[in-house]
Formats: structure tokens, sequence, C-alpha cells
């Protein structure tokens, strides 16, 4: 185990390319301190090893409740470490596993590009924002760490080597993928990254190797979300914006934008609910559920109440007749309406008993209650009874005979 003065090292939390972190408690202080040591390829490079002393000083000075505390730089045994604040409660790439909602992945984009800013107008660019690189407080609220790669915004140019790359691949700016100059638009491109992570469970490009998948950071478009999801795309692009000029890079901007994209998001939510609740009355649910003993899926054995499928039809009957008697009440109403018509014609000419049969022809074969054959043949029948000058008189006989024939 690593030995550092003034610090005792319990353990190994992670490890990567360029460090190894640890476990570790401050002798005098008694606190828990994750103890960043540089691994001792990138450490034998001196220049790269002055840069990182430079720059962690740099980042000490932040003050921000949502980036890890810097305590302690130094060097041991050649290779340079970094005494930061211990957050026990996971990172981001563990969030993303078990799964993050739509709401708290905008809420932590609205948070990191605050944060990012503070860094920016600091002079401070982190050029390594992943999710492994954001930690959690004990309230759940993030925390941006590792800022060892960290470039100040007033360095010299001349120190930045045009061709060298640094940063994790997956979420690296396309200007970071071709050893340009980075710049503040650097991070919120990354930011974007973690965004689409976030909301679809995987990283938006892929390839073989480091180089495919830099060349899809830099020719590929920023592929579309799928679903309710897509309600977000706008902020991601802007976000993935492959010009850094046109990149969004402030907060308040993110911010406005990101709250718009929500509240559409919210309110498609609400449609579908209520139409989950629409075709849930139209169709009855089935429930299942897995068995993990077998590997089998099985009814839901929920308890019941025993008489329930008698309960269920005598509430369908009782729906049944309620409709069957609105349905009575609605023909009840026609036939009133056609009855009148014809009391009212007088049987003078042809035209007039024209017009009751077209009438009643119309009423009857919308209704589908009487074959249309059958009332020109009670008109006429009608009108061989009545005078000639007395308009047509429907008996209670004739009624039923016309309707119920």
């Amino acid at each position: 185990m690593l030995t550092v003065p003034g610090y005792e090292v319990y353990r190994v939390l992670g490890q990567g390319g360029m460090s190894t972190v640890f476990l570790a408690k401050h002798i005098n202080l008694g606190r828990l301190v994750a103890l960043k040591v540089m691994s001792p390829f990138c450490a034998s490079d001196p220049e790269f090893c002055k840069r990182f002393e430079t720059e962690c000083r740099t980042v000490a000075k932040l003050n921000h409740p949502n980036i890890v505390t810097v305590y302690d730089v130094g060097v041991v045994d050649g290779l340079p470490f970094m005494a930061m604040e211990y957050l026990p409660s996971g990172d981001m790439k563990r969030q993303i596993r078990q799964g993050i909602d739509p709401e708290t992945a905008v809420s932590y984009v609205i948070t990191l590009a605050e944060t990012l800013n503070y860094a920016h107008v600091n002079g401070c660019i982190h050029r390594d924002i992943k999710p492994e690189n954001i930690l959690f407080r004990y309230d759940g609220s993030p925390a941006i760490a590792d800022f060892g790669v960290v470039k100040t915004l007033d360095e010299d140019n001349t120190r930045t080597v045009i061709g060298t790359v640094i940063g994790t691949p997956r979420y690296m700016s396309p200007e970071q993928a071709q050893g340009l100059p980075v710049t503040a638009e650097s991070d919120f491109y990354s930011l974007g990254i973690i965004l689409h992570e976030m909301l679809m469970g995987h990283t938006p490009f892929h390839g073989d190797s480091s180089v495919s998948l830099l060349m899809n950071h830099l020719n590929c478009p920023t592929p579309k979300l799928t679903g309710s999801l897509a309600k977000f795309q706008s902020l991601l692009e802007g976000l993935m914006d492959k010009i850094p000029q046109e990149r969004l890079s402030r907060a308040q901007d993110i911010r406005k934008l990101a709250e718009e994209c929500l509240r559409s998001y919210q309110k498609s939510q609400v449609r579908e609910r209520w139409k989950a609740r629409i075709l849930f009355k139209k169709t009855a649910p089935t429930y299942v559920a897995f068995n993990e003993v077998n590997d089998q899926t099985q009814v839901w054995t929920t308890p019941v109440h025993p008489n329930m499928g008698a309960l269920i039809n005598d509430q369908l009957s009782q729906r049944d007749r309620n409709n069957r008697s609105s349905i009575s009440s609605f023909r009840t109403s026609l036939l009133s309406i056609l009855s009148g018509i014809l009391m009212v014609l007088p049987c003078q000419s042809d035209s007039n008993d024209l017009i009751a049969i077209t009438a009643g022809k119309n009423l009857a074969t919308s209704m589908g209650f009487l074959e249309a054959k059958k009332l020109p043949d009670f008109v006429a029948d009608h009108h061989k009874l009545q005078s000639p000058d007395r308009p047509i008189l429907m008996t209670d006989e004739h009624y039923e005979r016309c309707w119920l024939e």
C-alpha cells in the first residue's frame, strides 16, 4: 500500500489510466479524504507534473457547493497527488445504471451548467467532464470532481501542444478530438453527452476504437431522442453543437431552455396518463408476474372477491339495460316528431303525400326501425280513409301497425 506523509492510506477507491484514488485519513485533522495519486506513466513527463501542480492550486481556490473541495497537493516518490473531499454517496455512473427520471436529469444539467459557469468565470476549464467525475453528497446534490487535467483560461497558449488529446474519448468535444485548443464550450459539449446518457441510458456515439469514436464525434449528427423524450431534443442539440461558437454555454440560456423542454415533457406525460386511464376503462387489464424460481411468466395471483365475476356481469347487465332504456327514449322522441309531421300535412295533393313519405322514409331509414316500403303503404291507406279536406290523423291502431309490424 502507498505511503503518503501525513496520511493514513486505507484502500483503493478507483483506478484509471492517469491516476489511482485511495481512501485515506488526514492524521492531524482526523478526516477522511480521497487521495488521488498520478500514475507513473504520466508522472514521467516533468512538464506535465509541473502543470498538474499549478492547476491543482488554481482549483483549490474554487469555493462552490457543487465542486469537490481540494485540501492539499504534493509529491510522494516522484508521483504528484492531491487530497480531495471524500464523498461516499457514489458517482453519476452508478445512478445512470439504476435509472434517472427526466425531471432529475434536467435538474442535474441545470446545476452542473451553473457550476461550470462558475469555474469558467474563475479561469478554469475542466476538460474531462464525465459521469465518473460527478459525485454526490449526502443530500443528493452533485459535485464535480477531478480537476486534475484542468486548463486555466489565462494560461499561455504556447504551452498547449497542438495534436495532444486530453480527456475521455467517449465524452470529448469535436475540438478536443482534433487536438485543438480547448475552450469553455468543450465542457458543455461533454455535459450534453451526459444528458443523453441520463435520458437514454447510453452515450450517443460508439466506436470499435478510440480513433473511430473520435471520428464519430466529428462527423455524426446528434442522435434523435425517441418517444416523449424527444421534447428534450432542442436542449441536447444546443449542448452538442459541432461548432463551439454556436453551442449553448451560458447557464441562464441552458436553464431557460431546459425548463421549457421539461414543461413540454410534463404536459405530454399528463396527456399520456389520461389516455391510459381511458384505455384502462375500455379494456380489462391483465396482471402478470415474473417467477424467479422457474424463469416463467405466470398470472399474478392477487386475492380477489370470490364473486367478482358475478359482480362484474351484474354491472355490465345494468349498464346494458340503461343503454337500452336511453335508446328506447330516443326512438320514442323521433317517432313523436314523425307522427307530428304526418298529422299536420293535408292530403289534397300527391306532393304533400310525397313530402310525408320522404320525411318518414328518411327518419325511419336513419333509425333502422322500419323498412322503407311500409311507410308509403301506410300513407296511401290513410289517404283513402280520410276526407280530402281534412288532415291525416293517426290513431293508436295505425301507429302500432306502422312501426311495430
